[in-house]
């Protein structure tokens, strides 16, 4: 069946109560490729951090597929994301989810997609598609980051209780305002550094935990915006990345720890960048 964000507890509640009498939940496993995988980081850190009893993992869907832990089965839940629905190796672990009894949840965008068959609950999430990703007009609170981050919050309050529960839903309730207000905030800030930098061939961006994983998203963006030819992958040398663009253009992004860069903004900067 097909849900929104504000589905979550309910879906959580049906699961755990589908699961009572085979020995309940036991697991949870953050599955995806790329940015999909990068978004599902802050849910996994939450289990870390906060779980007493229940295990948690946070896998690429093709080790996911071909490194399957072993206690994966009837009393797991598997959260995947997959944008578009059609990435292989996520619609692969979907698939391996359902064969072997987990409960699957799917955090994806469109409405109909090859990966929908897989999953138990699809639940769509908020996504600004207008040009360049800029408009801002969406539902924070119900975008794939935040959807992840409420089925892991969900999980652990009723199962062990969490103290913060009622905090964490007041904060997401506010996340859509405050997101905007630091749009309209930062927006001339980050024209300024478009134009001041738009001929650097060479961009740091910076992190730490969660937000280092924001990088594969700023990744696929730069390369997006600078037309990386298909037939030339990106390369990738230790912390060094280099795409191949089909003006002959090579722009190198290293990364390090301990700065932040607002992934709203990034096209926006390496579109200007790029000249």
């Amino acid at each position: 069946m097909h849900y929104k964000y504000t589905d979550i507890k309910a879906i959580v509640a049906e699961i755990l109560e589908n699961k009572k009498d085979e020995g309940g939940v036991k697991n949870i496993y953050f599955v995806g490729c790329g940015g999909s995988l990068g978004a599902l980081y802050p849910a996994k850190t939450f289990m870390e951090r906060e779980s007493l009893t229940l295990k948690s993992g946070w896998v690429s869907s093709n080790e996911f597929v071909h490194s399957t832990p072993r206690d994966f089965g009837k009393n797991s839940i598997i959260c995947l994301a997959c944008h578009k629905g059609n990435t292989p190796e996520t619609i692969a672990a979907a698939k391996l989810g359902k064969e072997m009894g987990a409960a699957v949840i799917i955090l994806t965008w469109l409405e109909e997609s090859e990966i929908i068959e897989f999953g138990d609950y699809i639940i769509h999430y908020s996504f600004d598609a207008s040009p360049d990703h800029l408009a801002g007009d969406i539902d924070y609170a119900g975008e794939k980051t935040m959807c992840a981050l409420q089925v892991a919050v969900e999980l652990l309050n009723q199962t062990e209780g969490y103290s913060n529960y009622d905090k964490f839903q007041q904060g997401a309730g506010m996340i859509t305002t405050v997101i905007r207000k630091a749009r309209a905030h930062v927006a001339q800030r980050a024209l300024d550094f478009a134009e001041e930098y738009k001929n650097d061939s060479v961009i740091y961006t910076m992190g730490s935990g969660g937000k280092l994983f924001r990088r594969d998203m700023l990744l696929g963006n730069i390369a997006a915006e600078v037309r990386v030819k298909p037939c030339q992958p990106l390369l990738f040398r230790d912390t060094l990345c280099i795409l191949p663009c089909s003006d002959d253009l090579r722009l190198r992004v290293h990364f390090t720890a301990n700065i932040r860069v607002m992934p709203g903004r990034a096209q926006l900067i390496i579109r200007y960048l790029t000249g």
